[in-house]
């Protein structure tokens, strides 16, 4: 009786370190997968910024050689 007890909470413990174990193994996953999720809105966001960069950069190359074209 005392055995088959001892037996049933050991069962008990090792089924909880267990569920545990695998509930941080989820976590982790989870969390990796939302750190990706995010890493690639973030270089999503930066692309954009460099593209309206470059654009504005472009902008000002057109514009001052329209100016110079009319200052010929």
């Amino acid at each position: 009786m005392l055995a088959s007890e001892r037996e049933r909470a050991v069962g008990r413990v090792l089924a909880s370190e267990r569920e545990r174990a695998v509930g941080r193994v989820l976590a982790s996953e989870r969390e990796r997968a939302v750190g990706r999720v995010l890493a690639s809105e973030r270089e999503r966001a930066v692309g954009r910024v460099l593209a309206s960069e470059r654009e504005r950069a472009v902008g000002r190359v057109l514009a001052s050689e329209r100016e110079r074209a009319v200052v010929r």
